[in-house]
């Protein structure tokens, strides 16, 4: 679904820092193999707190920082590579609720949209990121991936999952012959319990260690 890259990362509560996955190294070769020792604690002005010995953070940290910064209601940051998003957003076609009630409305209308190739890796870049987002819960990085936010961890990864699933039908969907979304006053009207969002965590999950 994604490449090795990609980082996520939560807001400490009452305070300015947060927790982000360390930058892949020989230590930590896919996302898959991310464990607590992984994890590095930094203030919301890229100050590091604490690291294992031997890792860095990521250098897209920026992004983190400053959403959490410009968004108080941000408990959770999640940016990967899915492929169908990012094919999509190279070909200059937004992300269309298609495929089931519950998991459509986390499109709901076209997700917003940098145009901008560059790695978020300054504060000027930070600050398109948060631009582009807006109020929404997630922003394709053109050429580039996805950012999703939520508040908590899970809700932020189910989010940019989600999106990319939908994203995947709507390619198939072109290769068939054609596109038709889902009408707007259906999109996200089934209800949503704890248990469903249990069991899609689960299953994705699952996946990722297969």
């Amino acid at each position: 679904m994604s490449d090795h890259r990609g980082h996520i990362s939560a807001r400490l509560p009452g305070t300015d820092s947060m927790l982000i996955k360390a930058r892949l190294d020989e230590d930590i070769p896919n996302l898959g193999s991310v464990s607590e020792e992984h994890i590095a604690r930094m203030t919301l002005e890229g100050k590091v707190i604490k690291i294992k010995k031997g890792l860095v953070p990521p250098g897209e940290y920026f992004m983190h920082t400053s959403i959490y910064k410009a968004r108080p209601d941000v408990m959770s940051v999640c940016h990967i590579h899915p492929k169908y998003t990012t094919v999509l957003g190279i070909a200059g076609r937004g992300i269309r609720p298609v495929y089931h009630l519950r998991d459509a409305k986390v499109v709901g209308r076209e997700l917003p949209v940098l145009n901008d190739p560059r790695l978020i890796t300054n504060e000027a870049m930070g600050k398109k990121v948060v631009d582009a987002l807006g109020e929404r819960d997630a922003c394709v990085l053109r050429w580039h991936g996805l950012v999703t936010v939520g508040r908590s961890v899970r809700e932020a990864t189910l989010r940019a999952l989600k999106i990319e699933t939908q994203a995947e039908y709507n390619f198939l969907a072109l290769q068939a012959g054609g596109l038709e979304e889902i009408p707007s006053e259906y999109v996200g009207a089934a209800p949503e319990s704890k248990s469903q969002l249990d069991a899609d965590w689960a299953y994705f999950s699952a996946r990722s260690r297969t």
